[in-house]
């Protein structure tokens, strides 16, 4: 196998799709969010902004050894994440037996549908009260195994190592 065929980047910028689960029972809430991964152009590119903004708050203030507040530090996740935001959608369950639908929004409150926004996104993810949708987010775009290429088939696969095989042992 080639290393290349590990290679995440192209899936990392074109995202994928975070399926979200109940805090509690762990059952499926039928919402989806697209986000871009850890390792995208849109997360590294974020990351040198804030950065970058450090660096030059340290110049203005001549403290170099000052770092994010706690504050500072959560904003800077969110910023990250909500340049990854691609977008969301919910299940919609079929009628007389039709099948299930998606659509392009999510329900926050009973009869109040969110558009799929970065600013809503942020918003949601900046309330303390979905921490837990925050990390289930976070988690599914650090998952690198999320981000793999599909696997080849195994007719191209390569011949399988024999485990037992060892190195052989120098001599004198």
């Amino acid at each position: 196998m080639a290393l290349d065929d590990l290679c995440t980047a192209e899936t990392a910028d074109q995202g994928i799709d975070i399926e979200i689960f109940h805090p509690g029972s762990g059952e499926s809430l039928g919402i989806f969010i697209r986000m871009l991964g850890s390792d995208s152009e849109e997360y590294i590119e974020a990351e040198r902004k804030i950065t970058n903004r450090q660096k030059e708050k340290a110049k203005r203030t001549r403290d170099f050894t000052a770092g994010m507040d706690y504050d500072q530090s959560q904003a800077a996740l969110v910023e990250k994440m909500a340049a990854c935001f691609v977008s969301w959608k919910e299940v919609v369950p079929g009628k007389d037996g039709q099948d299930p639908a998606f659509k392009p929004t999510i329900e926050l409150k009973k009869g109040e549908e969110l558009e799929a926004t970065k600013n809503n996104f942020k918003k949601i993810i900046s309330n303390r009260g979905f921490f837990w949708l925050r990390q289930q987010v976070q988690q599914g775009m650090d998952n690198v195994t999320n981000f793999l290429p599909p696997a080849r088939k195994s007719s191209e696969s390569s011949p399988r190592i024999n485990s037992d095989t060892k190195l052989q042992e120098k001599t004198e």
